[in-house]
This record gives C-alpha cells, sequence and structure tokens, in this order.
C-alpha cells in the first residue's frame, strides 16, 4: 500500500493516509485528530440542534460550515 502526505484543511498540519471527510468544518481533507475533536462534535451539535434531532443532511449543507482558526501544538500529535 502506497502511503502519502497530505496537509489537514483544518489545522494544516501532514498527516499520512487518506485522511478523513472534514465537512462541516470545510469541505477538505483532515488528520484523525482534528477529525476527533473538530469534525465530530460539530456533526453531533447539527443533529441535535435546538434539542431536537435534525438530518443527517444538514450536516453536509455549505451553510453550516464554520471556520476553525484552531492551529495544534506539536504536543497535540
Amino acid at each position: 500500500m502506497e502511503t502519502t502526505n497530505n496537509q489537514c484543511s483544518i489545522c494544516e498540519k501532514e498527516y499520512v493516509g487518506y485522511g478523513n471527510n472534514a465537512e462541516p468544518i470545510n469541505s477538505g481533507r483532515c488528520c484523525d485528530y482534528c477529525n476527533s475533536y473538530e469534525v465530530v462534535p460539530k456533526r453531533f451539535e447539527l443533529l441535535f440542534k435546538n434539542g431536537e434531532l435534525h438530518s443527517y443532511r444538514d450536516i453536509y449543507n455549505p451553510e453550516n460550515r464554520v471556520k476553525s482558526n484552531k492551529k495544534r501544538n506539536a504536543d497535540e500529535d
């Protein structure tokens, strides 16, 4: 299996492998760290906004994208 280095669309650090779908943060690919601590929590927030369960389509709606200015520290790897 060929490994490639890619840049996370959220924290801009390099990661190896395929990465993860960064929606709803942005439309790029992200590292495992940002997927766990930025993307997945935001998806749950959108699913349960206002205390109601919403459609998964809300997650992928470009109007729901948020801009993450988070830059990871080297010790968070």
